[in-house]
């Protein structure tokens, strides 16, 4: 299990940086600023993850309502819930043949 959670952590991880290098684009080409996550671009870490830790993991359950204002945040509280839903049975994925 500890090697899942690391792989989770780092997609995680993985997901902030590449949101905050759109953000950075953003703020040059229309001079906004910011560092939030909102929860439905947050969405899109869930398709990464699936795959990774093998069931369908549904956004409602695990994106907090409102985004992440930090890394940290989003770290915690995304692994947090992936590991909850993981330990409460969650639905498999099925393979396409």
């Amino acid at each position: 299990m500890a090697g899942l959670n690391k792989q989770i952590e780092e997609k995680l991880r993985e997901f902030w940086a590449e949101c905050q290098l759109d953000e950075e684009l953003d703020a040059d080409l229309f001079g906004a600023v910011g560092v939030k996550v909102d929860s439905l671009t947050a969405c899109d870490v869930l398709v990464v993850l699936e795959p990774i830790i093998g069931v369908k993991l549904e956004a409602e359950k695990i994106i907090r309502a409102g985004g992440y204002d930090s890394e940290e945040q989003f770290v915690t509280d995304i692994m947090g819930r992936v590991l909850s839903a993981l330990e409460n049975g969650p639905k498999k994925t099925t393979q396409a043949a």
